[in-house]
C-alpha cells in the first residue's frame, strides 16, 4: 500500500489503492528526457526510480537518457501494471530491454542475461505476479 501520500491515480478502483482517500489534483508533467534537455543537463551516469513501483509512465519519458545511462534501479510492483498503468508486462519489458544486458532481482537474488534471451524476463515478471510479489531491480548494461 501507498504510504507516500501520493499516487498516480489507478484505473482499477480498489481498497488497496483508496484506502487513504486522498484528494485527486492535476500536475503538469514533464518527462526526463525534455527536463535535460531544456535546462541542458548532462546525461546522468544512473537512475534511481524510488516511486512505489509505478514506473511505467515515467519510462516513457525517458527513452533517449536510458540509451546513455549505466543503470536503472526501480522498484518492481506487479499489480500497478495492470491497475495503475493499465499495460501488460510485455509492454513494460519493452520500454527496458532495448538499453540493457543484465537484470538482478535483488529480493529473490535473482539473474538475468537479457542479452541472450530477454522472454526470460518477462517471464519472470509474470511469476512474480502469480506469487503476488514485488522486487527491486537493478538493470545494468
Amino acid at each position: 500500500m501507498n504510504t507516500g501520500e501520493s499516487e498516480i491515480k489507478p484505473v482499477t478502483n480498489i481498497l488497496r489503492y483508496s484506502y487513504d482517500q486522498l484528494k485527486e489534483v492535476q500536475v503538469e508533467m514533464i518527462t526526463l528526457d525534455e527536463h535535460i534537455e531544456d535546462q541542458k543537463l548532462p546525461i546522468p551516469q544512473g537512475l534511481i526510480m524510488d516511486i512505489e513501483g509505478a514506473g511505467y509512465f515515467p519510462l516513457l519519458g525517458m527513452q533517449k537518457t536510458l540509451k546513455s545511462v549505466n543503470f536503472l534501479y526501480m522498484e518492481y510492483v506487479h499489480h500497478h501494471l495492470k491497475n495503475v498503468s493499465n499495460v501488460t508486462v510485455d509492454v513494460f519489458a519493452a520500454l527496458i530491454t532495448p538499453h540493457f544486458k543484465n537484470a538482478r532481482f535483488l529480493k529473490d537474488e535473482k539473474r538475468i542475461s537479457l542479452e541472450e534471451n530477454a522472454d526470460k524476463l518477462i517471464s519472470y515478471l509474470n511469476e512474480l505476479s502469480v506469487r503476488d510479489k514485488s522486487d527491486d531491480i537493478l538493470f545494468t548494461k
